[in-house]
């Protein structure tokens, strides 16, 4: 009986002793703002994406399109492009990577399509925002 308390006894106080080490250092978190802060405008808005067929995008900062095709060595895309009821004068299928310069204040219809796949989409852009309609 004597060992089985002595037992106790080391156990006891091998606990004791490991639970007496130093004192844990919280770290303090850093204060976190009241509000978030203001949103930028991303650099590419993506207008339209159509699956196997391409993308088109814009890039705010210089108000260019950016049209990629997903089917490169495929054919590429055929595209379109009206700025207020007229064409604008681009390559008609893309093959890799285009960019136009768009002009503020107007309205532009774009389509891509490939084979049996067509996207369109109508937008316009007014100092630095996009509008798509």
């Amino acid at each position: 009986m004597k060992k089985i308390l002595f037992g106790l006894v080391l156990v006891a106080a091998f606990l004791v002793s490991c639970s007496t080490g130093p004192p844990i250092q919280r770290q303090r978190l850093p204060l976190l703002p009241r509000s978030s802060p203001e949103t930028t405008t991303q650099e590419l808005e993506v207008i339209l994406s159509v699956y196997n067929v391409g993308k088109v995008e814009v890039k705010l900062l210089t108000n260019e399109l950016i049209l990629t095709t997903f089917r490169k060595g495929k054919g590429g895309m055929r595209v379109n492009l009206f700025s207020d009821y007229t064409r604008v004068l681009i390559q008609s299928y893309v093959y890799d990577e285009v960019k136009v310069k768009l002009e503020d204040f107007k309205i532009y219809v774009v389509t891509i399509a490939a084979e049996e796949s067509v996207g369109m989409a109508t937008f316009q852009l007014q100092d630095g925002k996009l509008f798509i309609r």
